[in-house]
């Protein structure tokens, strides 16, 4: 992939190279990363999964305030990744 080939260059591990938050991406920056025709792996992936969700569970999601970073941090945990505890713990 071209993305771990260029942490590679840079002696990086591939999530070093990444923005450290996206918390503030705005609609038209979100826009501008789906109509990208060299979409990286991670956001065509994560795209992915919102995509084929059905509508009425994501409007649940948002309604109801489902703490989605909880609930992967959850998952990472039980997959044996202890980063994804310490997030957890914060």
């Amino acid at each position: 992939m071209f993305e771990e080939a260029t942490a590679q260059e840079l002696n990086k591990s591939f999530l070093d190279i990444l923005p450290k938050d996206y918390s503030e991406v705005s609609f038209k920056k979100l826009d501008s990363f789906r109509q990208d025709r060299e979409l990286l792996s991670h956001w065509e992936s994560i795209f992915g999964m919102v995509t084929i969700a059905d509508g009425e569970i994501l409007r649940y999601i948002l309604h109801n305030k489902i703490p989605i970073d909880r609930i992967i941090c959850h998952e990472l945990a039980l997959r044996g990744f202890d980063k994804a505890r310490e997030i957890w713990l914060i």
